[in-house]
């Protein structure tokens, strides 16, 4: 295998769950960069971290946004940046903004916030109509050894959405999760996201605009478990399925009644989770 170019600084990092961060010294592995190169990119890719991307959808430009931070190898150095290129690649284009958002379908969990004033609106059910692939970019992608899906966003395993309470809970909202739920056929799980208690109740939970996400500095979040008794964490859970048992019941009604063929669709895995911050970059 020829050898890609290796940066020393890369040699003192040590990867703590898939982020590269720098230790006391006596903590740090210096002879890194003595390493086999064939060894050396197996330590970049298992160490690709499952991240949490937030992306949000701003209609008046049609465009997607995201304040996560980019994958850490893609500057790390040259070989590691080679390393993450061959597993993420530039998504969420629509017909009038390039595709500026590094994705892996297997390894990210798609976030999509409740930030509209009209909670999670019209715009939230057609998300992924927006998304347009572009084709030239795949092509250059499949050349390089890169991600090539065909739709990428349809190959999507893990989906997170905030925990509605019912008190400010839209009309249209049970449907309109029902539907976005449905356009991903290959979800393995879905995840809940309830307020960190700190940051205030559930109740009092405000929809945030979307420009707001896309000023914020880049960051690092991870899940926790929430905080709050068994019971209420069931509650949610039974009050989440039921209202999507409900949404599926009527659309089956529908397709029998307009001779359209319904089909089943189960509910994945459903997890309540808190979102953590971890760490800011400006």
């Amino acid at each position: 295998m020829a050898t890609t170019p290796y940066s020393p600084q890369a040699g003192s990092l040590l990867f703590i769950n898939g982020q590269p961060k720098l230790h006391n010294p006596n903590n740090q592995f210096h002879l890194f960069g003595l390493l086999p190169t064939e060894l050396r990119l197996s330590i970049y890719a298992l160490s690709l971290p499952r991240r949490i991307l937030t992306v949000n959808y701003d209609s008046p430009t049609n465009s997607f946004t995201s304040p996560t931070a980019l994958p850490s190898l893609l500057s790390t150095c040259v070989e590691s940046r080679i390393v993450a290129q061959k597993h993420y690649s530039l998504s969420f284009g629509t017909n009038t903004s390039k595709a500026k958002i590094y994705f892996n379908p297997d390894l990210d969990t798609l976030y999509i916030p409740r930030c509209s004033e009209m909670g999670y609106d019209e715009d939230f059910r057609l998300f992924k109509s927006f998304i347009v692939e572009e084709m030239v970019e795949e092509a250059i992608q499949a050349e390089s050894g890169g991600i090539a899906h065909a739709n990428r966003i349809e190959q999507l395993r893990s989906v997170a959405i905030d925990y509605v309470d019912a008190q400010i809970k839209r009309p249209w909202e049970a449907y309109n999760k029902a539907s976005f739920i449905r356009g991903f056929p290959q979800l393995d799980e879905i995840i809940l996201v309830i307020a960190d208690k700190d940051e205030g109740s559930l109740e009092e939970t405000q929809p945030i605009s979307s420009s707001h996400y896309s000023h914020r500095p880049k960051s690092i979040t991870r899940w926790r478990n929430p905080h709050l008794p068994p019971e209420t964490i069931l509650n949610m859970w039974w009050d989440f399925r039921q209202s999507f048992v409900t949404e599926e019941n009527v659309l089956r009604e529908v397709c029998e009644e307009t001779g359209k063929i319904y089909e089943i669709f189960s509910l994945p895995t459903v997890r309540i989770k808190e979102l953590e911050a971890v760490q800011s970059f400006s």
